[in-house]
């Protein structure tokens, strides 16, 4: 089996583990132990704190451990974690617990991206990085729909212990992984590795303005995730089912399309396809909130997933393109950092604007963002690669 194949697996296996212990067993779970829906937030928002602030840490590191060390400590975190929260009686305990299981996440996702960089020739660079992560979202899918199934069927025993077994499997692949012969125990050195990893990265603008621009479509992203369904329910009027499939439709179309539009960015260019991503997400978001038929918004939606396809396949293997090999971590760790900020803020700050404005000046607001991302992309973004 290829080594290729091998990351995706285990990608597959880690976040099938890690979701299957999210949604929706995290939100009953912090339910049925007595917290508040406040309280309920925070525990649910608690991974991606972690991850906000440990994946460019992570990242740089891996640079300079190696990769192998850091994917078995994220899998060893995955296979732990569930296994805690039925010590967790209480808000602070499951938050607590939630911040050390996002510390895997944190590890495992931008580590998991550099290593498939660090294994796969510049010209599949695009198609392979988008298959890989189409393998991550996969997991996510199955373990949101095993866990559901698992905890009407036995309660809440059964999705933490699934949990914790398909970590264990993701551990076996990461465990098997050859030694790497760049580890330093030499604590000045490690520093100063990662130190001019960070001083590449943040000095190059293609990936910090790469990676912000990709920050402004989780933004719009996050936004939409949260508050497409209520919009869908108490506006259009769909009916449970409906608001459910519309989700799903989302993230299919992003899932089976990720592969093929990174084929595209191979032969096409970065560049133009990420502009056509946010050209298209933004026309989207703006008709959204005008329309009522639950056939025209899942076309809408199955349309915002094409354009997520489009975008994000392309953005992961730029930043790529454009960076030393031995800076791949903290390439993937800036990236991620900013895209989880992004994602995290989509939500808070629709939640504000719908209250004041309304669903179509929110909407219309996002709309607006991802044009004027698309064009400054445009024009501060010149696409070149660097043979690494």
């Amino acid at each position: 089996m290829s080594a290729y194949l091998q990351v995706c697996i285990q990608g597959f296996f880690f976040w099938l583990a890690y979701d299957l212990a999210r949604f929706p067993v995290i939100p009953l779970y912090a339910e049925k132990i007595g917290l508040s829906p406040q309280a309920i937030g925070f525990a649910v928002a608690a991974s991606t704190i972690t991850g906000i602030f440990g994946k460019f840490l992570s990242g740089g590191l891996s640079d300079s451990l190696g990769r192998r060390v850091m994917m078995v400590t994220a899998c060893l975190v995955a296979t732990v974690a569930p296994c805690g929260y039925f010590l967790a009686t209480s808000g602070s305990s499951l938050i607590l617990l939630r911040l050390f299981h996002g510390l895997g996440t944190a590890i495992m996702g931008p580590v998991g991206r550099a290593f498939v960089a660090d294994i796969i020739e510049e010209k599949r660079r695009g198609e392979r990085l988008s298959t890989y992560t189409a393998a991550t979202n996969l997991g996510t899918m199955v373990g949101r729909w095993l866990g559901g199934l698992l905890l009407f069927w036995g309660g809440f025993f059964y999705p933490f212990l699934a949990s914790s077994l398909a970590a264990v499997i993701a551990l076996g692949i990461a465990l098997r992984w050859p030694h790497e012969q760049k580890q330093s125990a030499h604590f000045i050195l490690l520093l100063k590795k990662m130190r001019n990893g960070f001083r590449e990265v943040g000095q190059n603008r293609i990936i910090l303005g790469t990676s912000l621009v990709e920050a402004l479509q989780f933004l719009a992203t996050g936004a939409i995730d949260a508050f497409l369904p209520l919009y869908a329910k108490s506006v259009a009027g769909l009916t449970d089912w409906q608001v459910g499939s519309l989700y799903g439709v989302q993230v299919a179309t992003t899932l089976v399309t990720k592969p093929f539009m990174g084929w595209i960015s191979d032969h096409v260019g970065r560049r133009p396809q990420i502009m056509v991503g946010f050209l298209i997400g933004g026309f989207v978001v703006w008709l959204i909130p005008w329309q009522t038929s639950f056939l025209v918004l899942s076309l809408l939606v199955v349309l915002y997933g094409l354009s997520v396809a489009i975008s994000t396949s392309a953005t992961m293997a730029l930043i790529t393109d454009v960076c030393k090999r031995e800076h791949y971590g903290a390439a993937h760790g800036v990236f991620g950092t900013l895209f989880d900020m992004g994602h995290a803020m989509g939500p808070i700050s629709a939640g504000f604007l719908i209250s004041a404005v309304g669903y179509r000046y929110t909407f219309g607001c996002y709309s607006l963002l991802l044009f004027v991302a698309s064009l400054l992309f445009s024009f501060l973004i010149q696409e070149k690669r660097r043979l690494s």
